[in-house]
This record gives structure tokens, sequence and C-alpha cells, in this order.
């Protein structure tokens, strides 16, 4: 498969997402207000944490998924094991930190939704990495979108007409979303699970013992600066900031994209003995596509972006829209 063209696949997928979950910020945003919307994000945050070693075991999976196809049962039943076991793991700590979870995020529910979240999450994250070990790296976006043309009506019924739900209601839409199109990325993987051998579990042990810290490390630099207002200031910091991210989005959209099926690409070409030098340089190429007019228009009109959007009580967001798009835009330099 052409890795450009799931590339421009993946990114129309990626803005018809990026357009549902605008709208859907804006409408939950105005109706929980900066505590309980800002509780949600600070929530998901810590469950997106803790499901690190999960989606390093499922970077194992996805590049002897895309190596060895011989192997494809027992690692998809290898990543069913590994999910069980940590998902069991982190469960029982969640519980045992329950109220320091309630008193982080502000949410009396927290405990109970940082396990449902847990579950759903990181079981449709994991194995939607394994589906893009095939290169299907459009119709792996195309699903994502479909879960979240899902989880706005559910998330709206939740919050909405189901009134008192609030911050619960966000995580309740997720999760049914996720739920109703979790079996779409596992039929399209077309790998029934099976037993691991012991070899099998070793040699992605192996990979795990890599990858594993390298997602969380690069998890925690992703998330810290939310985790940290959680911790430091109030769940409302956390909105602001969550809001400031959303208007600039789409500066990722094209490098994480065409990332995502770079690593499958580049092994299987390696491993058949062929040059990898131009698809490197195609995904370079991509990168700043966004980034670059989105930096220079937080810089211009961050008020109006923000307060016209939102809402006057997420002014702190005004501040936050310049740095942020400037983070982006030069990481986004730095990687490449």
């Amino acid at each position: 498969m052409s890795l450009g063209g799931e590339t421009a696949k993946a990114t129309i997928a990626k803005f018809a997402m990026a357009a549902v979950g605008f709208f859907g910020s804006i409408l939950f945003a105005r109706e929980l207000g900066p505590k309980a919307f800002g509780g949600y994000y600070l929530l998901f945050s810590v469950t997106k944490l803790a499901d690190r070693p999960l989606m390093g075991w499922a970077t194992a999976s996805k590049k002897q998924f895309a190596d060895n196809e011989t192997k494809r049962r027992e690692l998809v039943g290898a990543q069913f094991l590994f999910n069980a076991v940590w998902i069991l793991i982190a469960t029982a700590i969640g519980l045992l930190l329950a109220d320091r979870f309630r008193s982080y995020s502000g949410i009396a529910m927290a405990p109970f939704l940082f396990v449902v979240l847990l579950v759903s999450e990181s079981n449709y994250e994991a194995f939607d990495r394994v589906l893009t070990a095939s290169g299907r790296v459009g119709l792996s976006t195309w699903t994502d979108a479909l879960r979240s043309y899902l989880t706005l009506p559910l998330q709206v019924f939740f919050v909405f007409v189901l009134t008192g739900y609030a911050a619960d209601g966000m995580v309740y839409g997720l999760v049914g979303a996720t739920v109703f199109t979790f079996p779409v990325i596992f039929y399209y993987i077309g790998t029934r699970p099976a037993v691991p051998s012991v070899d099998t579990f070793f040699s992605l042990a192996q990979y795990a013992r890599y990858s594993i810290p390298t997602d969380f490390f690069a998890t925690l630099y992703n998330r810290l600066d939310v985790i940290l207002l959680g911790m430091l200031l109030l769940p409302a910091a956390a909105a602001n900031y969550e809001i400031a991210a959303q208007l600039t989005a789409p500066a990722t959209f094209v490098a994480t994209l065409a990332g995502s099926g770079l690593m499958p690409r580049v092994s299987r070409l390696r491993a058949e003995g062929k040059t990898v030098g131009q698809e490197v340089t195609n995904t370079i190429a991509f990168s700043s596509i966004f980034a670059v007019p989105i930096f220079f228009g937080a810089l211009a009109i961050p008020r109006a972006l923000v307060v016209t959007v939102y809402g006057p009580e997420y002014t702190l967001g005004v501040s936050l829209l310049a740095g942020i798009a400037d983070t982006v835009y030069f990481r986004r330099r730095q990687r490449h």
C-alpha cells in the first residue's frame, strides 16, 4: 500500500473527526463549565498514562505483525493476555487511590470511571495499532472517525437528555462508542487469537522492554502539562488548557498520521532488503503543512478565537493559545 495515499485518506478522516470533536467540545465546555469539563480531561489524561504499558506492548505486536505473518494468531492472543493482566493490576491500584482520584479530578465517580475508561480505551487503541501494521492507516483512522460520530450523540444523550451526569456522561458516551466500534477493528485485523507460545511471548517482551518506557515517557511528555495543572491548580485550569489545545490540534494531524504508518512500512522494506529513504523523506515533507499557518493565526487573534468560540469563562485560554501553538510548531520542527 502507498504510505502517501493512506496518509491522505487518514488526514481527511482526521479532519472529519476534528470537526465533530471541536463541535462537541464547544457544547460540553459551555454546558459543564471549566470545573467539570477540566475534571473529565484530567481523568482522561491519567487513564492514558496508566495504559501506556499496553500501548508499548501493542507497538511490539505491531512490528512483529508486520514482519511475521505465520505468528499473527499468537500475537493477537498475546495482546489480549497482556491487556487482561495489566488492566487487573491498574484497576487494583486505581481502587487503592480512589480518594486521590476524586480530589484530583473533582468527580465523585472517578475511580469507577477510570476503570471503564481503561478497559475500553486501552483495548481499542492497542488493537488499532495492530491494525495499522498492515499499512491500513486510512481504514484505522476512518474507524476512529466512526467512533467519534457515535461518541458525540451518546455524550449529548447522557449530558443533555439524562441530566445530572455532567462529566460522567462524557465518559459513558465515549465508552459506549468504543464498545460499538471495537468489533470493527477486530474484524479488519482478520486474525483469530491463539494461545501464544513461550517463544512468541519472550520475543514480544524483548521488544516491549524498549517500547513500553518509550511510549510511557512520550505520553508523559505530551500530557505532563495537563496533569501538573490539575495537581498544582484546579480542574478549571486544565479546561482552559484543553480548549486552547483543541484550537491548535490540526497542526499535528498530518505528521502524526504519516508517522503511524511509517514504522511498519519501514520495517517491512528493511526486511525485504529495500531502501527506506524515500518513505522517510515523504513523511518529513508532510509534517508542517498545517503547523505553520495555525502558529501565526494563534499569534494574531487569540482572544477572538477563544472567547468567541468557548465563552468568557475560558479567558485564561487566551494566554495559553499562543504558547501551545508555539510549542506545537517548534516541537514538530525538532522532531524532523
